[in-house]
């Protein structure tokens, strides 16, 4: 009930909303002229990203509605991650542990400011990649394997993107 009485943003000038659906409508005309980055797939990073199978669900590229490809590293199906990522949140039918491939995209850390993976339960990337399990156990797992220069290789070529 406390939270409830407190003030939501919600106003009468804004169609009882927290902002208008014109203001909506401007940020999204906005968005859509920024460009996306151009991540460099040409470094080892992004080859230790394929080796490791993290391009199995992360793919690279996707084809748009004109069959023009789009950088996106994910296949946007769902995929059993694991016990250490279920959530009593659920993406549709999904079960407790499967989620949504995430989008490997604006991943910049912001000075430690950023949270990673499904509900923001990871502080880095490494650790991000380290939650995997389930379907994604074996990438997790061959992450574990890599030497300190491979890993770092692989965490500043996905912290670009």
């Amino acid at each position: 009930a406390d939270c409830l009485a407190h003030a939501t943003g919600r106003s009468a000038i804004t169609a009882n909303e927290e902002i208008s659906a014109d203001m909506v409508r401007l940020i999204t005309a906005y968005v859509a002229t920024l460009e996306p980055r151009k991540p460099d797939m040409a470094v080892r990073g992004f080859e230790i990203f394929r080796e490791g199978g993290c391009s199995g669900c992360h793919v690279p590229q996707l084809p748009d509605r004109h069959g023009m490809p789009v950088t996106i590293f994910s296949d946007l199906l769902l995929h059993d991650m694991g016990d250490a990522t279920s959530s009593a949140l659920r993406d549709g039918s999904a079960l407790p542990g499967e989620w949504r491939t995430a989008p490997l995209i604006d991943l910049d850390p912001r000075q430690g400011t950023r949270r990673y993976l499904h509900g923001g339960k990871a502080a880095t990337i490494k650790d991000a990649i380290l939650t995997h399990g389930g379907e994604a156990a074996r990438a997790r797992d061959r992450f574990r394997q890599l030497d300190g220069r491979e890993r770092q290789l692989l965490l500043d070529f996905l912290a670009q993107l």
